[in-house]
């Protein structure tokens, strides 16, 4: 049997159990209860929990709500392991937040162990790491914004160890995966000060027991409760002493202290490049480095370089798809590993049993990013699926648009996806073009098509295509009739 809080619970044999006495909650309520139990902490959307208990049917959602109440009673004192997250659904704490480590009380040389002494190296990382420390010496709070799966954790740890190594200050680790209420992230900060956490700790004395270590604090995965931190960082950065604030998020803090320092996918090679020139890149050493870890004698040829270079540009450099990859490599080779990309979701499985639920799978770390986002929001970002490289504000907004919305709903919500690091944007001189990664395209695509919305959204891609390529003839052949209109020169 599982144990959940106070209960015991056995999913297969649909047993639920209070202290050995069997307990009466409903079919539907053991459903929901499942649900949140394999999401393994993760946020679940309310409409991702109805479609799996109630396939099929149209369900009001204060159904929903009467069986959650449900379970929070059969919980009783541990009723808040089922956290509601405003405007996004649920999730189950298995375990509360926590620190990397509780510190003893002690002294600070003993404390000095809550960051790793030896961490594993970085690949391709190096000058990142002392961009951010030198950003940490300047301004109080810097966020490690960028897109899941991009190693914004791994960076951050890194980057304690190297400030730890520096100064022998305190460094303050807190994971904040499985918060989802402020005062979730106020105890997980308590505990890692050492603070007695017995009720809910104010802001004031988290202040200033972080101002008396003159240490970092560093905040990990804040995406989910973007606007509580915020709100409690802005608060600590004006208490007193200015301590020193690392952020890792899918999207920025959005606060006066905060500079964002956006992390970018590892170096790939093009498609032109020298077998010296592709072993070069970070990727592909990221690549090398996870294939002989599991596989020592693997032996890599100029045609395996090749192939390799392959595999991480087309995976956009992104390090747990590459991780992924190479993991696959030793029961698949590289040759089926390169022609399986195009079901890359379904492939790239299987990650690290210490990771984290969402970067167990590629398509759990895009499924994070999904649920936090409102039906608008996700409908811009599925449609834009029909996009295979760059385009234009107008293109997004003649093929992927609700008819009748407003362009200034329109740019808010392309501008929120840009945020949370779904979209990339580039700039051609004045002008702006979005892309999807190709992984990113892909979990769109199947969104896309999850929702029946393909063909019509095809249909419009492809009138939008043939409209462009008439207006671009038309203007050839004005420009052309033009030139024939000209006078002849004397």
């Amino acid at each position: 049997m599982i144990q959940i809080g106070n209960l015991s619970v056995d999913f297969e044999q649909r047993d639920i159990r209070h202290h050995g006495a069997s307990l009466r909650i409903g079919a539907r309520a053991l459903d929901i209860l499942e649900v949140l139990h394999r999401a393994n902490g993760s946020l679940v959307s309310k409409d991702d929990i109805m479609d799996a208990v109630w396939p099929g049917l149209i369900v009001e959602e204060n159904r929903l709500q009467v069986h959650v109440a449900t379970l929070r009673k059969a919980l009783g004192p541990n009723r808040d392991l089922i956290k509601t997250v405003p405007g996004r659904g649920y999730l189950l704490i298995a375990h509360p937040p926590v620190a990397h480590t509780v510190p003893p009380p002690a002294s600070d040389a003993a404390r000095g162990a809550d960051v790793a002494s030896h961490p594993v190296p970085l690949v391709g990382r190096q000058t990142e790491i002392g961009q951010i420390v030198d950003m940490l010496e300047r301004v109080p709070v810097v966020t490690l914004v960028g897109a899941g799966g991009i190693g914004k954790t791994s960076l951050a740890e890194r980057v304690a160890h190297e400030l730890r190594a520096r100064s022998g200050q305190r460094v303050l680790f807190v994971e904040l995966a499985c918060a989802a209420t402020r005062d979730d992230v106020l105890r997980a900060i308590a505990t890692e000060l050492g603070l007695d956490v017995d009720g809910v700790p104010t802001v004031e004395r988290i202040g200033d027991a972080f101002a008396a270590t003159r240490g970092l604090l560093v905040l990990d995965n804040a995406e989910h409760v973007v606007d509580l931190v915020a709100d409690l960082v802005e608060t600590l950065t004006s208490h007193g002493a200015t301590p020193r604030v690392l952020v890792t998020s899918r999207e920025p803090l959005h606060i006066s202290a905060e500079a964002v320092f956006r992390v970018s996918p590892l170096a790939v090679p093009d498609d032109s490049a020298s077998v010296d020139e592709i072993a070069r890149h970070s990727a592909v050493e990221l690549f090398l480095a996870r294939i002989r870890a599991a596989t020592p004698d693997y032996a890599v040829d100029a045609a395996s370089l090749r192939l390799i270079g392959e595999i991480c540009r087309r995976l956009d450099g992104l390090p747990l798809a590459i991780e992924l990859a190479a993991a696959r490599v030793a029961t698949l080779g590289l040759e089926v590993v390169a022609s399986r990309l195009d079901d890359r979701l379904n492939l790239l499985t299987g990650g690290l049993r210490s990771a984290l639920p969402r970067h167990q799978t590629l398509r759990a770390t895009f499924d994070w990013s999904y649920v936090l986002l409102d039906a608008a929001a996700r409908s811009l970002f599925r449609r834009m699926a029909c996009f295979i490289g760059p385009f234009t504000f107008d293109a997004a907004r003649d093929v992927a648009m609700d008819p009748g919305m407003p362009a200034a709903e329109m740019v808010a919500l392309l501008g929120e996806l840009v945020a949370k690091s779904l979209v990339a944007v580039e700039f051609n001189g004045a002008q702006a073009r979005y892309r999807l990664t190709e992984s990113t395209r892909a979990y769109a695509l199947e969104k896309l098509h999850n929702e029946g919305e393909f063909d019509a959204v095809a249909a419009r891609h492809a009138r939008y295509e043939r409209e462009q390529a008439e207006a671009r003839v038309l203007a050839q052949a004005q420009r052309a009739h033009g030139v024939s209109l000209r006078p002849a020169a004397d």
